[in-house]
């Protein structure tokens, strides 16, 4: 008369064991969609990860950039003051050769060539002298200012250029920054996420602990 109920129990005692390990097997539905969520973060996580990385890079090539271009900035400076340093010279000696002949005649005048001159072929080296002399100071005068002039074009173009690389860094920075104070968000994010279905598949194990315990009372 007793082996009827002892088996229906044991029928109950089997069921009840296979539900538990089916709820072992699959997590309840919060934890489920919590875990769901962890792998969303983890997506956007990544994604920025990416995109923060490729943002220094940028943000790096423009600081190489304007680097070169300062350390160019300052080899033109130099060489700039060298030139109008040269300019200077140039123009005082002219400057002194014009005072000279002015006040002494120290360049003979066209009348002193022909009259001092012992033949035609001296009169004419006489004449090729005196040219020379007078188209080297020319040439000197604006080789310097052709110098002076192309240093200052180029430091202008350098000091533009400057001005538009600094404000593409800055650019660069504000979005490098954007990005990582959005990766730092994100990963917290996750972390708290993970926290969470930490404890929750702690609480879910002590209460499935608790049915099994429970069921072997029974």
């Amino acid at each position: 008369m007793h082996k009827a109920p002892l088996f229906l129990v044991g029928i109950a005692l089997a069921a009840l064991s296979a539900g538990s390990a089916g709820a072992a097997k699959a997590p309840p539905p919060a934890i489920a969609a919590k875990e769901k969520r962890a792998q969303e973060v983890l997506a956007q996580v990544n994604a920025l990860d990416i995109r923060f990385g490729k943002a220094v890079d940028s943000w790096n090539g423009a600081r190489i950039d304007l680097a070169a271009n300062r350390r160019a900035l300052a080899a033109n400076r130099v060489a700039l003051r060298r030139a109008q340093r040269r300019a200077r010279v140039v123009n005082g000696r002219l400057a002194q050769r014009l005072v000279a002949i002015y006040e002494h005649g120290a360049t003979p005048t066209l009348l002193e060539v022909i009259v001092g001159a012992s033949s035609i072929g001296n009169l004419l080296d006489r004449f090729h002298a005196a040219e020379t002399v007078a188209s080297y100071d020319r040439n000197l005068v604006e080789q310097a200012a052709r110098a002076t002039a192309r240093l200052t074009s180029a430091r202008g173009r350098l000091r533009r250029a400057e001005a538009k690389q600094r404000a593409v860094l800055d650019t660069l920075d504000g979005e490098r920054q954007r990005i990582g104070a959005m990766l730092d968000r994100r990963r917290q994010l996750l972390s708290s996420i993970r926290s969470e279905v930490a404890a929750m598949k702690e609480r879910e194990a002590r209460r499935q602990e608790a049915l099994a315990a429970a069921a072997r009372a029974r």
